[in-house]
């Protein structure tokens, strides 16, 4: 989600309005996400 980032992190959140179809593809690509960076070595 967007938001405003300072010198120490997130400053405020930036609202913004989805549709249903929109907000459940924004969690599919986040899920998808998380699991690509558990498979990472750091």
């Amino acid at each position: 989600m967007p938001a405003i980032v300072g010198a120490d992190g997130i400053e405020s959140d930036i609202p913004i309005n989805l549709s249903g179809e929109e907000a459940l593809k924004l969690k599919e690509s986040a899920d998808s996400l998380k699991k690509i960076i558990e498979t990472i070595e750091l």
